[in-house]
């Protein structure tokens, strides 16, 4: 087949394309900060938006699963969910704080009595490597009573004499900042209820928009990858909060039965930070390491080692069955997705590339899938 030359029109777009590309590249910095000021600009109404999301998706289970069965107006449905979640969020939120504060400042406690004394055991424990590692006598054999806390004390009242100033600046300019992103963060929420409420007419909007700037075939695509691109992301927003669930109840029964101190607590932790993927586990691994540590060294290295093993139990069986199932793709993908994001954009990064695989992997398997079947081509081709 012949290939068709550029039209004048088509070449003047390129020609002007490739220049806004030039002009952009020789300058970087500006269109860097242009960047920066776009999206300080339209951070609440992201924020809205991720927050109407997340809440979209425990009010979507209310109404379909619930409330259609006895009220079929889907604004009184919409209220009743609405009120529902934020009524069980604040719930988990206040059992999670009367949980966590009164154990943390036992732990805390606990910490501040028995530091000095685990200290001495340390230095005795560790007494009789000196001799293959000599730098340790140095670095270890330092006895708490020679501390002088006088002087300690002396100089910390001297800075805050002498930084004064520029102390008071530092505490105006944090206000500012902190009232500047309460600010962001109310108008956050008063989009996030007006995309809650309005969420029929914004999705009737929004396909009006595509199939007016669109032929048919190409607006029928992009509804599709929007609709696959909703049902990723809610998918793996369920699918991350019960493997978290799983998780920390997995850890407090386990550390119950053997008798390690401060088990509700760990379980709660780990569940709270498992809902950063991979990752947020070791988060609480490491908090409950150090809480045990105190009472006990060689119950902190038990402890580390029963993580071990749970954590493998969860990440090879678990997370991939649960979140892996959820979203649609194999474990091997989620965990490309959580190296690659994790890389780019660290914990923001693994959180929208998990799903974003998603829509990639159901997308390009459809793809290829009506390609196949266009050719003809038999199963049997690339399954022997």
């Amino acid at each position: 087949m012949e290939s068709r030359p550029f039209t004048k029109k088509q070449m003047m777009e390129l020609i002007l394309f490739f220049g806004l590309v030039l002009v952009a590249v020789l300058n970087i910095e500006y269109v860097l900060q242009f960047g920066g000021y776009i999206i300080s600009v339209f951070y609440p109404f992201t924020l809205g938006a991720a927050i109407a999301f997340v809440l979209h998706v425990p009010m979507k289970f209310f109404e379909k699963k619930i409330l259609n069965r006895w009220i079929h107006s889907i604004k009184i449905q919409r209220v009743i969910s609405f009120f529902t979640t934020l009524i069980i969020l604040s719930g988990v939120i206040f059992l999670v704080i009367i949980i966590v504060v009164p154990e943390m400042t036992e732990a805390v406690n606990t910490i501040i009595s028995k530091a000095p004394g685990q200290f001495m055991r340390f230095q005795e424990w560790i007494e009789p490597y000196y001799q293959y590692v000599p730098i340790l006598e140095d670095w270890i054999n330092v006895n708490l009573s020679d501390v002088d806390w006088q002087d300690m004390a002396q100089r910390g009242l001297q800075f805050l004499s002498t930084g004064a100033g520029s102390l008071f600046n530092s505490t105006v300019g944090i206000i500012s900042n902190v009232a500047l992103r309460m600010l962001s963060i109310l108008i956050g929420l008063v989009f996030a209820i007006y995309v809650l409420f309005e969420q029929e007419n914004l999705k009737r909007q929004s396909k009006k928009l595509v199939y007016s700037f669109f032929n048919e075939p190409k607006a029928d695509e992009i509804v599709h990858i929007m609709r696959v691109s909703n049902q990723a992301f809610s998918n793996f927003i369920s699918g991350q909060v019960l493997e978290a669930l799983i998780l920390g109840t997995m850890f407090w029964i386990t550390l119950s039965i053997f008798q390690f101190p401060y088990a509700l607590l760990i379980g709660v932790l780990i569940s709270v930070t498992a809902l950063i993927p991979i990752i947020g586990a070791f988060i609480g691994c490491v908090i409950g390491a150090l809480l045990i540590l105190v009472l006990d060294p060689m119950l902190a290295v038990w402890f580390l080692l029963v993580f071990i093993i749970l954590q493998q139990i969860e990440g090879n069986l678990i997370y991939p069955f649960v979140v892996g199932n959820k979203i649609g793709i194999p474990s091997m993908w989620v965990l490309m997705a959580v190296t690659i994001g994790g890389s780019l954009m660290g914990i923001t990064g693994i959180l929208i590339f998990i799903p974003l695989f998603s829509i990639i992997y159901t997308l390009l398997k459809e793809k290829s899938n009506k390609r196949l079947n266009e050719k003809n081509i038999h199963q049997k081709k690339w399954t022997e």
